[in-house]
């Protein structure tokens, strides 16, 4: 590669529900942050000479049902990226998929697959110093397929993306037996996993993607954004749309931690006017939103200043207190939410 190329991966596209309104455009505005930032990478490749990118996979977010309110902005941005010029190959991930495995049938991308310059990728292809891959169900399938992969192109001068759960990305998430170690084994010259949504340089060749943004409350702490590919090495690129950032200790309130980010805040022993307190202050330095989980002090339940459903997440927060060791209870904390998120 003699000019950049731009990777991004686990966009998750979808008309989110917390946080987000209808924008004068009809749009739900979370997905517009999504696109806006899928753009702002695109229109960085260009500025630095690049004009090939590469999605490694779920371009979308609910399997099997996508709206018609989700795909057509959708459609509209990757049109407006490949006007300039940009040529773009999209894997599809397990999020994309009707079905297990890949598939032309099943693909929620492949509408986009008609914006010239758009390739949805179904099947193991070359494209230009990429080796793709899309989802296997089977980690065997797809160790299978790298073999493969590794006839049909020189390795050592080929870069591999697939999307698959590789040990190690995230603290918490049980081991699926797929190493960094293993995969830059088998020889290409780098390799790029989507899957897991945090940015990770295992520092022999392979890199864990990471989300183009934060979505969920799975995210606090992840690194999120793009990666800029040379042929000497790899640049990431933050993130610039709103992190999802946990207060656990109201000391942690800073311009820096909370401007423009959505704010979760767990308190105890509190007051209903310590809690308006805390809420004011967090809006007042500049958050786009703001959750507070708080334990009062008179009543001893939990409740929410802002949501409704805070009975059913208090339950569900005191049960996995209950029953989880403390090592493991954050990431489930943080995966339960999420679905209530979804489900509210």
């Amino acid at each position: 590669m003699t000019k950049p190329s731009l990777i991004i991966s686990d966009v998750h596209c979808h008309d989110w529900s917390q946080f987000s309104k209808i924008d004068e455009d009809g749009v739900n505005s979370r997905l517009r942050i999504i696109l806006n930032e899928t753009e702002r990478h695109a229109a960085e490749l260009i500025s630095r000479g690049g004009d090939t990118m590469v999605i490694a996979g779920d371009l979308f977010h609910v399997r099997g049902s996508i709206k018609p309110s989700v795909m057509n902005p959708v459609m509209e941005s990757f049109q407006r990226i490949c006007d300039q010029g940009v040529q773009i190959a999209a894997i599809a991930g397990n999020h994309d998929l009707e079905g297990v495995n890949a598939d032309k049938l099943g693909n929620a991308m492949q509408s986009l697959d008609a914006i010239a310059g758009f390739t949805a990728v179904t099947a193991p292809m070359r494209f230009q110093d990429y080796y793709l891959l899309p989802w296997y169900q089977s980690l065997d399938n797809l160790r299978s397929e790298i073999e493969k992969a590794k006839q049909n192109c020189d390795p050592s001068k080929t870069d591999l993306v697939i999307h698959a759960p590789v040990d190690g990305v995230i603290l918490g998430i049980p081991d699926h037996g797929l190493t960094a170690k293993e995969l830059g084994e088998f020889g290409f010259r780098r390799v790029f996993v989507g899957h897991y949504h945090n940015y990770r340089d295992f520092r022999n060749g392979v890199y864990s993607c990471g989300a183009t943004t934060h979505q969920t409350w799975s995210d606090p702490g992840s690194i999120a954004g793009g990666i800029m590919v040379y042929d000497a090495g790899v640049e990431h690129l933050p993130t610039q749309a709103p992190l999802f950032v946990d207060i656990k200790d109201p000391d942690m309130l800073t311009e820096d931690v909370v401007s423009g980010n959505y704010i979760r805040m767990k308190l105890k022993d509190v007051t209903e006017a310590e809690i308006k307190s805390f809420r004011s202050e967090v809006i007042e330095m500049g958050a786009r939103d703001v959750v507070i989980e708080a334990i009062k002090k008179k009543a001893g339940t939990r409740v929410s200043s802002i949501k409704s459903g805070a009975s059913l997440e208090a339950s569900c927060s005191e049960f996995i207190k209950s029953d989880l060791k403390p090592a493991r209870e954050e990431r489930v904390q943080a995966i339960v939410a999420d679905i209530l998120s979804e489900a509210s």
